[in-house]
């Protein structure tokens, strides 16, 4: 007797569910009907797609729905849209609106829509770059691509290459992203190739701050709006950042490090009295600390980062931003709360899979002996901030490394030996290519 009233009971909580979810199907469809009645009578220049339903009000004849929209790249002169239409293929674009949407009851048919501009401004946004490091990391792959997309629809001008993320902001679905990009000396090809600016494009040294403002998590559909940096501000920035290195090489050399220490980012920075005060992430690099004539801008561009990842905290003087103190702690990486997200960045996938071939193909090189390993397949891609891990497996080939500086074609020329391995890749930023590899035999 119990169990047949449980299970009435069950199947009266799944029809309620499914009604419930039904219902507000009806009502998206009915407001995405509603938009597109409204930008026909209105002779808009693109169609409104419907972002999320703020509020609801159920009236005697009529419901009335609060909604945020958005403009889309279609065209309101195309006579054929339709809800689905918008749904799946109408990529969002700024502006965001704010929308009145009245439908009759209890057909829900069109009765009145009217929407406003929301200025992203004027919005109480909450900077979330210091509490959500996953959201860092994603919105550093997100500037990347939208960077490139946003000069490559421009079919003119040079590539821009991202250098920093300055800010990571909040406000319901919106999402703000302040960084810095330089100008790069590849000119935009008019044409659907492909340019690798991280590898191939050189900077020109002119700098961008640029804004880049999506909706929900859709980073790459960022829209981007990018300033030159006046002199002033550039010399600021890296006046202090080259202090911190400085501050860092100093350290190096009083403690005996073995390699030098290279900025990655700043994370906090606390102004008082007489001195501020830096948290910063850092890592190691390749540069020896026994070559006496190291320097800021050489530690900048030529030595490439390695394992450990740092976090470091750096003290200057005011106003000089002269060396005070500096102390740093090793980051274990395995400590770190990652994040998968294999499932939900294919482009940062792609990605990965290009930079796993090129590191495995690096380090068994520099090894110089034994046999080059192939990349087989990805086991999972995750992140926190700055950080990417990737697992991959891969396998042994019967090709020798050479003791050399020639060029061996892993993935055409050499077959597999059946020997696998399971490979962890570590590395900051966009960075692949440089990742340290770790490589464990799983037969």
């Amino acid at each position: 007797m119990y169990k047949f009233i449980v299970f009435i009971a069950l199947i009266a909580v799944q029809l309620t569910i499914s009604a419930v979810s039904k219902n507000t199907l009806d009502d998206e469809s009915a407001i995405q009907e509603a938009l597109i009645t409204l930008d026909k009578q209105s002779h808009a220049a693109y169609f409104t797609k419907l972002l999320q339903i703020i509020a609801k009000t159920e009236k005697t004849d009529q419901i009335v729905f609060k909604i945020n929209a958005t403009s889309t790249v279609c065209s309101s002169k195309d006579e054929v849209i339709d809800v689905p239409t918008v749904k799946s293929i109408c990529t969002e674009k700024m502006p965001l609106f704010e929308c009145t949407v009245a439908l009759q009851k209890p057909s829900l048919q069109y009765s009145a829509a009217s929407c406003s501009e929301v200025d992203i401004s004027s919005l109480p946004l909450k900077s979330v770059k210091s509490e959500n490091a996953a959201l860092v990391g994603s919105a550093m792959h997100s500037v990347e691509f939208a960077l490139y997309r946003v000069d490559s629809e421009r079919r003119s001008g040079f590539y821009k290459k991202f250098k920093d993320i300055i800010d990571v902001s909040q406000y319901g679905i919106v999402t703000v992203i302040e960084a810095k990009a330089v100008e790069t000396d590849c000119p935009v090809i008019d044409d659907n190739g492909i340019v690798d600016i991280q590898e191939d494009c050189k900077d020109t040294g002119v700098s961008y701050k640029c804004k880049f403002v999506y909706f929900y998590s859709y980073g790459y559909d960022a829209s981007v709006d990018c300033l030159k940096i006046t002199l002033d501000d550039l010399n600021h920035a890296d006046d202090e950042e080259s202090a911190i290195q400085e501050a860092l090489i100093t350290l190096d050399k009083q403690s005996h490090a073995a390699y030098f220490t290279k900025l990655l980012q700043i994370i906090a920075k606390t102004e008082k009295t007489d001195q501020i005060v830096f948290k910063i992430n850092a890592t190691s690099t390749v540069c020896s600390s026994k070559d006496e004539v190291i320097d800021v801008p050489t530690v900048k561009s030529i030595c490439t980062e390695k394992m450990p990842l740092l976090e470091c905290t750096v003290t200057l003087k005011k106003p000089s931003l002269q060396y005070s103190a500096a102390s740093c702690s090793e980051v274990d990486i395995s400590s770190l709360p990652l994040k998968s997200v294999k499932s939900e960045n294919a482009a940062l996938v792609g990605s990965a899979m290009h930079s796993v071939e090129f590191a495995l193909y690096r380090v068994d090189s520099e090894r110089r002996s034994g046999f080059y390993k192939k990349f087989k397949d990805l086991i999972d891609v995750s992140q926190y901030g700055i950080v990417t891990v990737i697992e991959a497996k891969a396998v042994e080939t019967d090709c020798a490394v050479i003791d050399d500086d020639g060029i061996v074609d892993v993935e055409e020329d050499c077959k597999d030996t059946g020997v696998s391995y399971k490979c962890k890749f570590v590395y900051f930023y966009s960075y692949g290519y440089d990742a340290s590899v770790d490589c464990v035999s799983v037969n």
